[in-house]
C-alpha cells in the first residue's frame, strides 16, 4: 500500500521515463493504438475495491485518491481495478460504490475480478472456486448494466494463489454459475 505522494511520484516517474497506461485488452490483444508516438505501454492494476483507490469529496472524486492522481499525471489513462464483491453484500469502493463505479466506467477504466471474498483459492474446492467467482461475475454484470459480455473480465487471483488442480484452473475459462456462463481470459 502507498501514500498517495508515493503513488504520484511513482506515476510521474513513470511519465517522465516515456511510459503510458492502456489497459489490459491493449497488452494482451497487441492493440496498443492508444499509446501516443514515441510512448511506452504499461499496465495499471489495483487490487481489492479499497475507498482509497477512488473516494468522492462533494460527489465528485477526491484529489488525493488514485483515479484522481493518475488522470492528473496522464491524458486519457487506463487501469483495471480488481474487486472483490458479490451478492452476499460486499461492495468495492466503500460507500456510494454503484456512483463510483460509474465514474470509473466513464473515465474508460476496467474492472476486473478478485473473487468474492479474497481466498486463496488453492484451499478451495473446484464449486468453493466457482461460488468465488460467479459471486464477483455477477454484481460486476449488475453494476454494468449487462455489458459484461461486451468484454474481457480478467481475474487477480488473491495472493497471487491458482486453484489447485486441472479442474479448478480449468474452470476459470469457462464455469457455470446460477444459470449463467462465466469466463476468465486465459
Amino acid at each position: 500500500s502507498l501514500s498517495p505522494g508515493q503513488f504520484e511520484k511513482i506515476l510521474e516517474a513513470a511519465r517522465d521515463g516515456g511510459f503510458f497506461p492502456v489497459s489490459l485488452d491493449e497488452i494482451v490483444g497487441d492493440a496498443l493504438d492508444a499509446v501516443p508516438p514515441g510512448k511506452k505501454p504499461f499496465s495499471i492494476t489495483f487490487d481489492d475495491g479499497h475507498p482509497s483507490q477512488i473516494r468522492l469529496k462533494d460527489g465528485k472524486p477526491d484529489a488525493t485518491c488514485a483515479f484522481s492522481i493518475m488522470t492528473r499525471i496522464f491524458d486519457d489513462p487506463k487501469a483495471t481495478f480488481f474487486v472483490n464483491a458479490g451478492t452476499t453484500g460486499k461492495k468495492p469502493f466503500g460507500p456510494d460504490a454503484g456512483k463510483k463505479i460509474g465514474i470509473l466506467r466513464e473515465a474508460g477504466m476496467f474492472l476486473g475480478s478478485h473473487t468474492a471474498g479474497h481466498l486463496k483459492m488453492n484451499a478451495l474446492s473446484t464449486q468453493e472456486v466457482i461460488e468465488q467467482m460467479g459471486e464477483t461475475m455477477l454484481y460486476l454484470d449488475a453494476v454494468l448494466a449487462g455489458d459484461l459480455a461486451q468484454e474481457n473480465v480478467y481475474l487477480a487471483y488473491p495472493y497471487g494463489v491458482l486453484p489447485s488442480g486441472k479442474k479448478s484452473r480449468d474452470a476459470v475459462k469457462s464455469f457455470k454459475y446460477e444459470g449463467r456462463t462465466f469466463g476468465h481470459p486465459a
